[in-house]
């Protein structure tokens, strides 16, 4: 259950005080026992994509209700969050230099056709986040990827053994991807990632340089520290 699960949309934060997160097909919410080195993850996930903020606001809403009652189950001592607010579609966005969420600030690569982006809107508390850049010419694909995933998800993309994960130690690169870690809190260390696709023009100077603009903002919003970067 801490998969991606293919949504249409790209995860935003469940709020009211809640560390959450949903894409509008799944719903996550983690509670951080301070009694004990442990969190609790409920995690819903729905057939297919949600179209509207309604209906994934009332799954959001049980699933907030039954990590209280599974924290009380499995003697968790943690905060509990409030009543869940309306929950905003995030809109696409013309063109990167409008970005206002997790794209602000992310290098455009001069020898690429860079010309539009999808984004987490930002502030948040999202356990997953994400920005999209992408051509608007041509094929109109997707060439870059940059990643944020915190507690129990940033754990599974490190131990992953399905071929979804080879982000191994606190930073590093390979052909397609570079990734970075923070510590953000008692739990697992935060991992930033940026990825290109088989669409985007290879350049590891450019994800390394991508990475580190977005690294930077994604662990100052959270409240990280100790950010490790590739050399």
């Amino acid at each position: 259950m801490l998969r991606d699960g293919g949504s249409d949309h790209l995860p935003v934060a469940v709020s009211g005080g809640w560390q959450g997160y949903t894409d509008f097909r799944d719903t996550a919410v983690v509670l951080n026992c301070t009694n004990r080195p442990a969190s609790l993850v409920v995690a819903v996930r729905a057939d297919a994509s949600h179209e509207n903020s309604t209906e994934t606001r009332q799954i959001a809403r049980p699933a907030t209700a039954t990590a209280e009652r599974a924290a009380d189950r499995w003697s968790c001592d943690a905060p509990a969050g409030t009543r869940v607010p309306p929950i905003p579609v995030p809109a696409d966005s013309p063109t990167p230099g409008n970005a206002t969420g997790t794209c602000a600030g992310i290098p455009v690569p001069g020898n690429g056709p860079v010309g539009r982006h999808r984004e987490t809107t930002a502030p948040g508390n999202a356990l997953l986040e994400t920005c999209v850049l992408g051509e608007t010419k041509a094929r109109d694909e997707e060439l870059y990827w940059f990643g944020a995933a915190f507690g129990p998800y940033a754990q599974r993309l490190r131990t992953a053994d399905d071929g979804s994960g080879s982000y191994h130690g606190d930073a590093g690169t390979d052909r397609h991807s570079a990734w970075a870690s923070a510590a953000c809190g008692a739990g697992p260390r935060a991992l930033l990632t940026a990825n290109d696709t088989e669409y985007a023009a290879p350049s590891r100077g450019y994800l390394r340089t991508a990475l580190r603009a977005f690294a930077e903002r994604a662990a100052r919003r959270h409240g990280c520290t100790d950010l490790k970067l590739p050399s």
